[in-house]
């Protein structure tokens, strides 16, 4: 379909981290996770993907305290060998503020990893964007365009708490050239007794980014 369309695939996002702990799957199947993890590197490459997504969400959030522990590491040091192996960026998603992100990064110590920075999240979770951005710079790979609210709650484009405007400022003081991927929430589902098409909902957004990506 991807061909059909005429559309381009970058990369994937890998959700069954987010569905399943992942930590637990390295302990007690840890084969199955290998191969798991290889077909997808090594099909990524077949098919001219550019980067893989590694959420540490969900059933595998990660926080602080899994930096000291050896699976971390293990599960880490598996992702590395298969981004140099096959030479695919990595993005890691997490729940983390710019301090330990960066750590991370340093405890990795390789070029191709970089992490996700979600609007979304980051209103839900109290990080401030604008601190994040700067921080990170050049080691945000991808940007997740996403609004809710305070609670955490997915909401489409501009109904939330996300300033938009304030991060879209802040990606371009620090000429950020990275991955976009609309994670928002299809309006057809999110409002009751409507006739809105998903086409309809792309364009809705795409006309409300177009202003900050245009600048």
């Amino acid at each position: 379909n991807s061909k059909k369309y005429d559309v381009k695939i970058v990369g994937v996002i890998l959700h069954f981290f987010v569905q399943m702990d992942i930590f637990n799957m390295l302990k007690t199947e840890s084969r199955k996770l290998i191969s798991i993890l290889d077909k997808v590197f090594c099909h990524g490459i077949e098919i001219g993907l550019d980067f893989v997504e590694i959420p540490f969400m969900g059933k595998t959030k990660l926080n602080i305290k899994d930096f000291e522990l050896p699976h971390f590491y293990e599960l880490l040091e598996l992702i590395a060998s298969l981004s140099e192996k096959y030479l695919l960026n990595v993005f890691l998603e997490n729940p983390l503020g710019y301090t330990d992100n960066l750590l991370l990064l340093e405890k990795i110590n390789s070029n191709n990893f970089y992490v996700t920075f979600d609007t979304g999240n980051a209103v839900a979770l109290g990080i401030n964007p604008g601190e994040f951005i700067n921080k990170l710079k050049n080691k945000i790979g991808n940007v997740h365009i996403k609004d809710c609210d305070y609670s955490g709650k997915s909401v489409p484009l501009g109904d939330g708490e996300v300033n938009f405007a304030k991060i879209f400022n802040k990606l371009g003081k620090i000429n950020y050239t990275g991955k976009y991927i609309l994670e928002a929430v299809k309006e057809d589902l999110y409002y009751s007794n409507n006739n809105i098409q998903p086409k309809e909902t792309i364009m809705n957004y795409r006309n409300y980014l177009l202003p900050y990506l245009e600048k």
